[in-house]
């Protein structure tokens, strides 16, 4: 089991979210219809079907125990003691990306990028792959993998069914907020890039705009980029649907038509031909004595007829 607390800024009252693993069904005696989940004090016994329940409490120390159950019976209880003022913070994961082997394994490969620095993970700490069916929640199953490990592999997908995978980071029992993204055997992550634009162009940069959703096309695509190009000068960036959806390309050269690609892997999806504003030059303009003497007499000129 793991928690994590957030706070409404309502009446000072906090959302409480439980999780916990399903039992192994190898070693489960029957399936599990149910989980009964005590809070105490102040909170009444729920029956819940899903391996997850949210919960609006007050600050304080509550005690938690979850047991499974069938026709058989209760299995042994899982227990959590928490504080809710005592909480460390611990940031999501970035960059989460889905991609699939339908041809030979039938496996789906989860990556992401762990939040910071090695030496930011706390010591013992570990992240929690969680995958359900996108049509039953109660199909959850689990993957612990170690602190300083950003991937993992799930495998028995069905080819018929579409997942919804999270990944979150879990420390002493208390885990970080999720990233979730849908995936599927046939089609690996189930979005894609829309919607690139041209906001506001420079004499030196071009801000773009994307926009990101459920898939379309029948395509598995590992990874999606913008390039920026004009002959060998070349900027790409990655795009991950948990990161901003706008960027401003810099350092450009005035009065230069770029090329701004989408790439589905290395496949153009779009091509946008944009250029950089003029630079403007100032006119520096040499007084001759010529020059200077018409000046001269078109000011005398102009006094006189104010006199």
């Amino acid at each position: 089991m793991c928690y994590r607390v957030e706070k409404t800024g309502i009446d000072g009252s906090l959302l409480l979210h439980l999780i916990w693993m399903a039992p192994d069904p190898g070693g489960a005696k029957g399936r599990v219809l149910g989980y009964r989940v005590s809070i105490n004090p102040h909170e009444p016994v729920q029956n819940v079907t899903e391996t997850t329940l949210l919960l609006v409490v007050k600050e304080g120390n509550y005690s938690i125990t979850v047991e499974a159950f069938n026709p058989a019976g209760f299995g042994p209880a899982a227990r959590l003691q928490i504080d809710t003022q005592t909480q460390m913070s611990l940031p999501s994961v970035r960059n989460l990306w889905i991609s699939s082997d339908f041809t030979e394994d039938e496996e789906l490969l989860v990556q992401w990028t762990l939040p910071g620095a090695p030496s930011s993970v706390p010591p013992g700490s570990h992240a929690v792959v969680r995958w359900h069916s996108e049509k039953n929640l109660s199909t959850s199953r689990w993957r612990r993998v170690d602190g300083f490990t950003s991937s993992a592999v799930i495998t028995d997908v069905d080819p018929d069914e579409s997942y919804l995978v999270s990944v979150f980071p879990v420390y002493s029992q208390q885990c970080g907020p999720p990233q979730s993204l849908a995936a599927s055997l046939q089609h690996g992550a189930l979005m894609e890039v829309v919607s690139l634009t041209v906001v506001s162009v420079t004499k030196t940069t071009v801000t773009v705009m994307w926009a990101w959703q459920r898939k379309s096309a029948s395509i598995r695509v590992d990874r999606y980029r913008l390039m920026l190009r004009r002959d060998t000068d070349t900027q790409i960036l990655s795009l991950w649907p948990d990161q901003q959806h706008q960027h401003t390309f810099s350092n450009l050269t005035p009065s230069t038509e770029y090329s701004l690609l989408l790439l589905a892997d290395n496949l153009s999806r779009s091509i946008i031909l944009v250029a950089t504003h003029f630079d403007e030059v100032p006119v520096v303009v040499t007084a001759t004595p010529l020059l200077l003497l018409v000046v001269s007499v078109m000011i005398i000129s102009i006094l006189s007829r104010t006199v």
